[in-house]
C-alpha cells in the first residue's frame, strides 16, 4: 500500500478453536486462536497434528534493530509446488508450544451474519464452559498446543463449495444417542482474518522473547511475484493438520470425529468422546443403514482430510 502500510491475511487451517473475548481495559473484542492437542486424552485414537506457521519468504524481515529481541528461525524452507516459477520460497515455523501476538489493537470483528452460521459454536453444542487454563497454557501436558493473539482486523470463514457447487451441510451426532440429529448447516473449512498494519512489523512470541518479522513486499519485488490473493498482500497460513488417511480399516471409532471431539477437551468437565456431538454430513441421515451412512460420510470430498472442522467459543460464557 502507498501510505506506509501493508494488508496481512492471516488464514486457519485445520484443528483450530477460536475463543471470542472482550480486553479488560479497553473492551475490544479480540479472538484467541487454539491449536488444540489432538493426542491430549490418551484414550482416543486420534492422530497428532502439526500447528505450523507458513509466510512467503520475501514477506519475511530478518534484520534486527540493536535492542530487539532475536528472531525465532524457522524450521523448513521450501518452494511450494503450485505457484508461479517467480513466486519465491516459503519459510515453516513449527509453533508447538508457542504463544504468538499479531499486532494491532484496533479490536476485531466477524463479517456479520456467516460467523454465526458457518463456525460450529462449541458452547451451544456442548452446554459447557470454557476452561479458561487453556487460554495461556501451551507447555507439553496442555490441552493447547499453541495459541494465536489477534487484537485487529475482520474475520470470515469459507467452505470449500463440492463438486456440484454446492455447500457441504452437516448435522451434530453423539455415539451415546446416534439417532438424535441436531442440524449444523454449512461449516466452514477455513477462517480468514484481515488487517492493515505497518509495513514493517513483528509477531511477538511467548511474551517478546523472540519475534518474528513481517514486512510488505517493495514495488519492484511484486511486479516479479505472481502470488495469492495479491502480490502486494502479506499472507499468513496458520495450520493444524495430520498425516493421517481419513479412514483406517478397523478403527474401532469409524466414523467419530475424533478430532472435533477433541475441542470438547477444554471445557469444563469434558464429556467423554461417546457424550461429544460431532459434526457428521448431513447426507448420513439416521434413514441410511448404519453402515451405508458411514460410508456416505466416507464418499463426499474434504479439502483437508479428516481435519476439515474448527469451532468457535465464548471466553465469557
Amino acid at each position: 500500500m502507498s501510505d506506509g502500510s501493508m494488508i496481512i491475511v492471516l488464514r486457519f487451517y485445520g484443528r483450530f478453536l477460536f475463543v471470542r473475548s472482550a480486553t479488560s481495559q479497553s473492551g475490544r473484542t479480540e479472538l484467541t486462536v487454539i491449536a488444540v492437542n489432538m493426542t491430549y486424552n490418551k484414550e482416543v485414537n486420534n492422530a497428532p497434528h502439526n500447528a505450523l506457521m507458513t509466510i512467503r519468504e520475501a514477506n519475511v524481515s530478518r534484520k534486527r534493530q540493536k535492542g530487539e529481541p532475536p528472531e525465532l528461525p524457522p524450521m523448513y524452507r521450501i518452494i511450494p509446488s503450485n505457484v508461479a516459477p517467480y513466486d519465491g520460497a516459503r519459510l515453516i515455523w513449527d509453533i508447538a508450544q508457542c504463544q504468538i501476538d499479531i499486532v494491532g489493537n484496533n479490536g476485531l470483528t466477524w463479517t456479520p451474519g456467516l460467523s454465526d452460521v458457518l463456525v460450529a459454536d462449541l458452547n451451544e453444542i456442548s452446554d459447557k464452559q470454557l476452561d479458561k487454563r487453556w487460554l495461556h497454557d501451551v507447555g507439553p501436558g496442555s490441552v493447547a498446543t499453541s495459541i494465536i493473539r489477534v487484537h485487529d482486523g475482520v474475520a470470515t470463514p469459507f467452505q470449500k463449495l463440492d463438486n456440484q457447487f454446492r455447500k457441504t451441510e452437516y448435522t451434530y451426532v453423539s455415539q451415546a444417542q446416534p439417532n438424535s440429529h441436531s442440524p449444523a448447516g454449512a461449516l466452514a473449512d477455513m477462517v480468514q482474518v484481515v488487517l492493515t498494519v505497518p509495513n514493517r512489523v513483528h509477531f511477538a512470541v511467548n511474551e517478546g522473547e523472540s519475534t518474528i518479522g513481517v514486512a510488505g513486499t517493495s514495488f519492484l519485488n511484486a511486479m516479479r511475484l505472481f502470488g495469492d490473493p495479491a502480490p502486494r498482500d502479506v499472507v499468513v497460513c496458520f495450520s493444524s493438520l495430520c498425516t493421517r488417511p481419513d479412514f483406517v480399516p478397523g478403527d474401532p471409532d469409524f466414523g467419530v470425529d475424533r478430532g472435533f471431539a477433541a475441542f470438547c477437551e477444554t471445557l469444563i468437565g469434558p464429556p467423554t468422546i461417546r457424550e461429544c456431538k460431532t459434526p457428521v454430513f448431513a447426507s448420513a441421515s439416521s434413514r441410511l443403514p448404519p453402515q451405508r451412512r458411514l460410508e456416505s460420510r466416507q464418499e463426499m470430498s474434504r479439502p483437508f482430510g479428516d481435519c476439515y472442522a474448527s469451532a468457535t467459543i465464548r471466553a465469557n460464557a
